[in-house]
């Protein structure tokens, strides 16, 4: 396997590995548990998202914009709210 394929992505793994290591020189509690924890927390929402879209591209079927599901589900939300369905805190 040869790694001049993949010059492209080493570019951007690099790129990463860099920027994550200013992070680190800039702030050690970068890395600490309750950082990491507020991170995973505060972007769940984004990881969803984000790790269905990379699969519908990665296997290359259509491609469901992110503002379209955001649109369906708006309406449907509004649609259960007028039926008088309650969403649970």
């Amino acid at each position: 396997m040869s790694l001049a394929r993949y010059k492209r992505e080493l570019a951007a793994a690099l790129a990463w590995a860099v920027v994550l290591a200013l992070v680190t020189a800039a702030a050690p509690s970068f890395w600490s548990t309750d950082n990491l924890r507020d991170l995973a927390r505060n972007n769940a929402p984004l990881l969803l998202v984000a790790t269905g879209m990379t699969l519908v591209i990665l296997v290359r079927q259509i491609d469901i914009s992110v503002r379209s599901q955001c649109a369906v589900v708006s309406v449907c939300a509004g649609l259960l709210a007028k039926a008088g369905a309650g969403a649970p805190l």
